[in-house]
């Protein structure tokens, strides 16, 4: 009976190690992107329309779907969807650890249960 029991929280123990591993090892990769997104948001709005460039009707409809359109998505980008990724990323990573730890308490004591059971049988 103990050793099912056991067995099942090794093996839960181990899938919410390798959850975090996992979490933990793209969090920098996440974080590197985020900071990539900031530093490349003036060129959210590039190239700069000028006479010299091009110009008219065609252009102006254009500047004003990249300021209504692009703009505002790389800024909802930015200031909502990625925060709120890196959110959830850290409590996913905060509640696995605690998990984990109350894992290994259950584990501890089934195993003294297993083991008081084995001195009342012998």
């Amino acid at each position: 009976m103990f050793e099912s029991s056991l067995a099942s929280l090794n093996r839960s123990l181990y899938e919410m190690q390798e959850e975090l591993r996992r979490l933990l090892e793209i969090k920098p990769g996440v974080e590197k992107i985020y900071q990539e997104f900031i530093m490349n948001y003036p060129y959210c709005m590039e190239p700069s329309l000028s006479s010299n460039t091009w110009n008219g009707k065609v252009a102006s409809i254009f500047n004003e779907f990249r300021e209504s359109e692009m703009k505002d998505n790389y800024n909802n980008i930015l200031n909502e969807q990625f925060p709120m990724i890196l959110f959830m990323l850290q409590n996913k990573i905060k509640e696995l650890s605690v998990d984990i730890e109350n894992l290994y308490s259950s584990i501890a004591v089934t195993q003294m249960k297993e083991q008081e059971a084995k001195a009342k049988e012998q």
